[in-house]
């Protein structure tokens, strides 16, 4: 080989070994600052996602706190005989003023709301106990009372009810106007001279 390959040869071996070295390199840091920039969107998008989804169950839970605390004080401004139609009024009122909602119920413990479950046995509201445990619904802008059901058993009633605590429920899905919803609740608890006598 004349002394010009040779040149061309040792040349040629380093120029790739420094541009191999500088493209790994580059690589290299191009992608730790890809995943530093992914790292840093994903964080900026969860901040986002959870602040955008705090205020929109703001909405229902301000509206749960603000019935409660009527329901606090019914017994001062209503006679036994019309509590039932108060709530059932306040209910229904929140469900047309608030077309997003699924549904607004209370249900209270035995006797707790007027002391005349007896009456009230099998009645709209309430069930074969005569409890109040009223559930109103919006289904597509039609918006019905039945009886709440489940409640004996579930987290969503009986949360609030043993801890005396506001309850965000984890989503879930349920059939509602014949399709799944997913749809979470807040229940906030109403309590009367120190005692929890129902939730929302």
């Amino acid at each position: 080989m004349n002394i010009g390959v040779k040149l061309i040869l040792v040349i040629s071996v380093v120029n790739l070994i420094g541009i191999g070295g500088l493209t790994i390199a580059a690589t290299l840091f191009s992608s730790s600052q890809i995943k530093a920039l992914a790292d840093e969107n994903a964080g900026n998008i969860t901040e986002i996602t959870a602040e955008q989804v705090t205020a929109f169950l703001e909405v229902p839970l301000d509206e749960m706190r603000a019935l409660v605390n009527l329901m606090v004080y019914i017994d001062d401004v209503t006679t036994a005989e019309n509590r039932r139609e108060h709530v059932n009024f306040m209910l229904s009122s929140l469900m047309r003023k608030n077309p997003d909602f699924v549904g607004a119920w209370v249900v209270y413990e035995p006797n707790a709301l007027d002391g005349r479950d007896a009456a009230f046995v099998n009645t709209p509201g309430s069930d074969s106990t005569g409890r109040f445990i009223s559930y109103w619904t919006n289904d597509n802008g039609v918006i019905a009372q039945t009886a709440l059901e489940g409640y004996a058993t579930s987290d969503y009633y009986n949360t609030s009810l043993r801890t005396g605590r506001e309850y965000l429920v984890e989503p879930y899905y349920e059939t509602i106007g014949g399709r799944q919803v997913l749809i979470t609740s807040v229940t906030v608890p109403i309590t009367k001279d120190g005692r929890v006598v129902g939730v929302a």
